[in-house]
């Protein structure tokens, strides 16, 4: 297991050609707005076996090539997301 307890967007700043993203089996509990904002090629996002409860609204905005988000074995029940998500 890793010890990734908070991401940032300025983490990605630097990232923009990044296709795929797997930040599986960490201890993540909230994603905020804007978080993965940067990565505009981003396709594949995984983030499961965190401990995420809660996504922020605007958590994956300017996600414009996202096809597939891997969220299972978290503690999230439901999240809405801003329709203008794109």
């Amino acid at each position: 297991d890793n010890l990734i307890e908070d991401l940032d967007s300025e983490i990605f700043q630097n990232q923009l050609i990044l296709n795929e993203l797997n930040i599986d089996r960490n201890k993540l509990k909230y994603l905020k707005n804007f978080t993965f904002c940067y990565l505009k090629k981003l396709v594949n996002l995984s983030l499961i076996y965190n401990q995420i409860i809660f996504i922020e609204a605007d958590t994956f905005y300017g996600l414009e090539n996202l096809k597939y988000l891997f969220m299972s074995h978290n503690f999230l029940k439901n999240f809405y997301l801003n329709s203008n998500l794109i």
